[in-house]
């Protein structure tokens, strides 16, 4: 124990308790470490000046280019090293910094008056006064004598650095060990405040290291206190909450230090301690998994520090380990795995090391290591020699604000790998180190500042060290268009996107009421021009909502404008020509009303856009276009019989049947109506969707899961919004926690995008009634995040703050960048457009023209399938020219891709009925995305001729052409009735079987399969039945015979499906049948004489006890015989066919591990 400091609690900080040991002097060592040399560096004042050091503190004072060394010594004077470029060092002797003793645990630098200077806090144990000192710019210091920051006595054992509030300047959390800690709130003025109320101040600590784990843009920060570590995690608004769930709060305290180890983009964490050290990998979710069975963490020894560097520049972190004995180092192996290295002197040194720093000291592109020992020991740096790998080191200077960077991060991408670092103060230094492998340049960096901009920085060479400033970076929202032609009270009311010149670059029309109308035309460099000629732009209207559309098939837009007050609508032309001509006759323009909202779809697929449009007052409309630019309106359409005061309406094919479908919002229950397709509504009546009984105002559709089903956010008026889960058969689940489900404000419209381009559709809400806006980030496991003021790096700051009395948004991408920009209007206010940065994420952006569709195909669905993080994603995006109320956007489908470098397929699903699979596709870009000139088929739902009059519970259909009459005929299954038999009259019509057993006798059906099991040239039929025997019918030459002999009909089962196929090649038909509550299934040997075998052992076929709903057989392996695949309630299973009559199941692969609920196999 010495003068108060309890050097042995110290060492149990991160180890146990120290003891003494020889000095042993080498000379100049070399070790080879994965193709580089290390040189332990003998001479010079940082090794030869022995301390009683615990930290050390690395920064370019004197902004120099290189980095300077501060130690802060217990009970002795400081030590201050001046790098001078080429590998040495002078030590400073005079001055602030080192003309007093002591008590001096740790020191970290950064310019809290952001002056462009380092400043240096120091904090000292035994209720000493912590010290800042001042970097004055001409290599000399002033120390700081009032503010409680350096009044407060206290046993300080950690600082860090962060701007935890965002207001760019530099804050500080001290630990205190023995007492509260201290949050130090930077005032702006040089001064700071004792943030007392903060929960990280009512308790103590001896270790504490700020990251942004979690990566919402704010800085969270864990402490280690008391043997434990506390998380907690920033809120974004200057407030913390303890994370108390969970592997890592409950896991053994250590001293924490932060690197993303496995490149996934989220930081992990180091734990060193006495005995094993903990090593946490960051799921990406705000959760963590210990790491188990690893040298890194079974190895035993007493840990105090631990240093995070990429040694061999291959691209993954290395870790050194500092120990009371030999310390550690651990190099990646690139697979989430670390190989300890065992011999060399950085390893084999036996010290009491208590601190330890990844740093490049001669700027040459390898990280060299730096160890802190006590005990009056030298301290040792080994000499990184390099090797052929390249490097790239980067600098921050945040201009004005935080101009050290901290808290930025920093994404690298080369060789095609991304690379994830952040600028932590409570790592030394503050310059990172990227290690590129072979990659000799960099395709870009992202860099996201903390105070709400963005920077991409291209084409790279590698080997050097750059700075990045921040000035040149591009704020990530930014506000582009201002008229100040519009009126103080302009009463803005709808949005709507629109390239109607066709010159490549979405327009922007602006609906007002009680005053003329806005048309921007976007001039193709990021600003806007009102055009202010045309009837379009000086009638006076009493507009609400707006929808471009390309009514008559010219190629060009034409508008339609809903208006209220019993004014009637209007719809405008294009000229081609940059003009408009309204349309004075007929009932789309003359039917006075109410109307709050429009969408133009081609509802009933006929290759031209029709319209729908919601009245507040009265029924609403439903106008089909009759072809020949007139329109029909449908009175007597399910979708416009009811008067309910609606205010909006989205079309969506929310049951995938390849018809849109109509969502109407109401003042009361909201209408959802299934489109037949025949030009028919279905209304639904069932579930929360269809009776929840709120004020709703705006809907949108959008796949929010990923799961190949479109979702909808329904926003409300003083009520809490909904969101329902579509649950991918018809239904919906509406989810009930989480903001985007709980927030109770005046939602009047919305949008989904994929506002960070990572692969998951964000949403965006505008609000009205003096209530900012809302932007809720999809968290990409079926939850999301409100973005608060301050929180995700401020990045769209303007987005959440800039509501109160906004009525309309939409999305379209102005410049081409590849991210959606958002329109808003507002009330009162003028109309904004925030348009958004680039993120760095990759994306594909496609334009639909269409051939047998209308030429602007409004729906068309496009799905991505590519590898996203690592994950296989299927992204399903429609491109509508909807969103939510009173707005419309871009009708273009984007699609984030996140660090997909590629899209491994799309499929675009046309309204004509056609589908497509382009081909050689180039991300980053905007493609136009033409139907195929090949006529899809058309179907036509028959509504008459026997099949389709009948109602029953049908369980499936099979086609086979029984009377061998040359067409085909349809078996159709039951359950708990008569099955049903439809015989082909050859013209389109089906004549109904109404006798012999085959369609007379109760039963319980679930399949039916056709097949020739006698060959004599008519085809037989087996039923599958449930909790009874199975039946097969001999065809007797149109008439039917059921056989009652044999296992083949008397074994009774829960059979679900059938097969036939001639497994044994011996010429004639062998049937599967697959059973369901974990039966085995069956397998039935045709003895070629009209009798069955049923093969019960020998197989695994007939062994495996599965949930098997279907098999379907197959030559996948080209060997001659048939392979049999089953679909399972679980783990599916294939089974390779040898050839001598068995089969192996197939253990490996996805075909034979996925485990899903299949029903059935083709």
């Amino acid at each position: 124990m010495l003068l108060g400091l309890n050097l042995r609690h110290l060492a149990n900080i991160c180890g146990k308790v120290w003891s003494k040991y020889t000095i042993i002097f080498f000379s100049l060592i070399a070790f080879q470490l994965s193709g580089q040399t290390f040189t332990q560096i003998l001479t010079g004042p940082i090794v030869s000046d022995a301390s009683a050091s615990i930290n050390q503190a690395w920064g370019d004072f004197d902004n120099d280019g290189d980095l300077d060394l501060f130690v802060p010594t217990y009970n002795e004077v400081d030590r201050f090293y001046i790098n001078n470029g080429d590998g040495t060092f002078s030590q400073v002797t005079t001055g602030t910094l080192v003309e007093n003793t002591t008590r001096g645990i740790s020191a970290v630098w950064g310019d809290y008056d952001n002056d462009g200077f380092l400043d240096l806090f120091l904090t000292q144990a035994d209720n000493w006064s912590n010290t800042l000192y001042h970097n004055n710019g001409d290599g000399s210091f002033t120390r700081l004598t009032t503010g409680a920051i350096v009044a407060d006595g206290g046993n300080s054992y950690a600082a860090a650095w962060a701007d935890y509030d965002l207001d760019g300047d530099l804050d500080i959390f001290v630990a205190n060990y023995n007492g509260n800690n201290r949050l130090y709130r930077n005032n702006g003025d040089g001064t700071f405040s004792n943030v007392t109320t903060s929960p990280m101040a009512s308790i103590g600590g001896e270790k504490c290291a700020w990251a942004d784990y979690d990566n919402d843009g704010d800085p969270d920060i864990i402490i280690l206190q008391g043997g434990a570590n506390r998380l907690f995690r920033n809120n974004g608004d200057g407030s913390f909450s303890q994370v108390t769930s969970g592997t890592l709060p409950n896991a053994t305290g250590g001293n924490p230090n932060w690197g993303d180890y496995d490149n996934d983009g989220d930081l992990d964490l180091i734990l060193t301690r006495d005995g094993a050290n903990g090593l946490y990998r960051n799921d990406g979710n705000g959760s963590f998994t210990a790491i188990t069975g690893q040298s890194i963490v079974t190895d035993i020894a007493t840990s105090r520090d631990a240093a995070w560097g990429d040694f061999d520049n291959n691209g993954t972190l290395d870790l050194y380990v500092a120990n009371s004995g030999t310390n550690a180092l651990y190099l990646n192996n690139g697979d989430g795995t670390f190989l300890a290295i065992q011999t060399g002197s950085v390893v084999t040194n036996s010290d009491n090391s208590y601190s330890v720093a990844a740093v490049d000291v001669q700027n040459n592109g390898a990280l060299d290591i730096f160890v802190v020992n006590y005990s009056s020991q030298n301290n040792q740096l080994y000499d990184n020699d390099g090797n052929s790998n390249h490097w790239l080191a980067v600098d921050l200077t945040g201009g004005m604000d935080n101009t050290p960077g901290i808290n930025s991060e920093v994404r690298l991408k080369a060789g095609g790998v991304w690379l994830t670092h952040q600028v932590l103060s409570n790592d030394s230094p503050l310059r990172l180190h990227f290690g590129l492998s072979n990659s000799t340049s960099v395709d870009s960096i992202v860099v996201n500042w903390p105070q709400g901009s963005t920077q991409i920085i291209t084409d790279l060479v590698a080997d050097q060290s750059i700075t990045i400033t921040q000035e040149d970076a591009t704020p990530r929202s930014v506000k582009v268009i201002n008229d100040p032609t519009l009126s103080v009270n302009y009463a803005g009311r709808g949005i709507a996107w629109g390239d109607y010149d066709n010159d490549g670059y979405p327009d922007l029309f602006v609906v007002t009421k009680d005053e003329v109308d806005r048309l921007y035309h976007n001039d193709g460099d990021g600003s806007f021009s009102p055009v202010t000629s045309g009837e379009l732009v000086t009638t006076v209207t009493h507009g609400i909502d707006a929808a471009w559309g390309d009514y008559d098939n010219d190629g060009y837009l034409d508008l339609f404008i809903a208006q209220t007050d019993n004014w009637s609508n209007a719809l405008y032309h294009n000229n081609t020509d940059g003009t408009f001509t309204r349309i004075t006759t007929g009932a789309i323009v003359n039917s006075g009303g109410n109307s709050y909202g429009s969408s133009w779809m081609d509802f009933d697929q006929d290759g031209d856009l029709d319209l729908y449009v919601s009245n507040w007052s009265g029924v609403n409309w439903l106008y089909r276009n009759n072809g020949d630019a007139t329109f029909t309106n449908l009175s007597t359409s399910a979708v416009a019989t009811e008067s309910a005061n609606s205010s909006s309406a989205v079309w969506g094919d929310y049951d995938n049947d390849g018809d849109p479908d109509l969502f109407v919002t109401n003042e009361s229950n909201n209408f959802l109506y299934r489109n037949n397709g025949d030009g028919t509504f279905t209304k639904i009546l069932t579930g929360d969707i269809a009776n929840d009984q709120d004020y709703s105002s705006t809907a949108s559709w959008g796949d929010m899961d990923n799961d190949g089903d479109i979702d909808l956010f329904v926003g409300n008026y003083q009520a809490p919004n909904a969101l329902y889960r579509n649950n991918g058969n018809g239904s919906f689940t509406r989810v009930t926690t989480g903001p985007i489900a709980t927030d109770d404000f005046n939602a009047n419209s919305s949008v989904w995008l994929d506002i960070d381009q990572d692969g998951d559709q964000d949403l965006y809400v505008a609000c009205y009634n003096d209530v900012n806006n809302a932007l809720y980030r999809n968290l990409g496991n079926g939850s999301f995040e409100r973005v608060l003021t301050g929180s995700v790096n401020n990045t769209y700051a303007g987005l959440i703050t800039d509501g109160g009395n906004s009525i309309g948004v939409a999305v379209a991408d102005i410049d081409g960048s590849g991210t959606l920009d958002i329109g808003v209007v507002n009330n009162g206010t003028t109309p904004t457009i925030y348009q958004i940065s680039p993120t760095g994420n990759n994306w594909l952006a496609q334009y639909p023209t269409g051939s047998y569709s209308s030429r602007q195909p409004v729906g068309t669905r496009v799905h991505s399938y590519a590898t996203i993080n690592g994950t296989s994603t299927h992204q399903v995006v429609d491109a509508f020219g909807q969103s939510g109320a009173n707005s419309s956007s871009q009708t273009v489908a984007y699609i984030g891709l996140g660090d997909a470098s590629s899209v491994d397929s799309l499929v675009v699903e046309w309204p004509s009925g056609a589908v497509s699979r382009p081909t050689n596709l180039s991300i980053n870009s905007l493609s136009e995305l033409s139907e195929p000139t090949t006529v899809p088929p058309v179907f036509e739902k028959l509504i008459s001729g026997g099949i389709s009059a009948t109602a029953v519970t049908g369980y499936s259909a099979s086609w086979g052409d029984y009377d061998a009459d040359g067409d085909d005929d349809i078996y159709i299954t039951v359950y708990n009735g008569n099955n049903l038999l439809y015989r082909n009259n050859g013209d389109g019509t089906f004549s109904s079987v109404t006798t012999g057993s085959i369609v007379t006798e109760t039963s319980n059906s679930f399949a039916s399969v056709w097949g020739d099991y006698d060959n004599d040239g008519w085809l037989d039929l087996f039923i599958a039945n449930i909790n009874q025997s199975n039946w097969l019918y001999h065809n007797d030459g149109g008439t039917f015979t059921r056989i009652t002999t044999g296992s083949i009909v008397s074994d009774g089962s829960n059979s679900y499906g059938a097969a036939w196929g001639d497994y044994d090649n011996d010429g004639d038909e062998d049937l599967f049948v697959a059973n369901y509550n974990g039966q085995v299934n069956f397998l039935y040997r045709n003895n070629g004489n009209g009798t069955f075998t049923s093969m019960t052992t020998g197989t695994p076929v007939v062994t495996d006890q599965e949930y098997s709903s279907s098999g379907a057989w197959g030559d996948y392996d080209n060997d001659g015989d048939l392979d049999l695949f089953v679909a399972n309630n679980g783990t599916n299973a294939l089974y390779k066919n040898t050839g001598d009559g068995s089969f192996l199941r197939v253990s490996t692969g996805d075909i034979a591990n996925d485990a899903a609920y299949s029903i059935s196999a083709a």
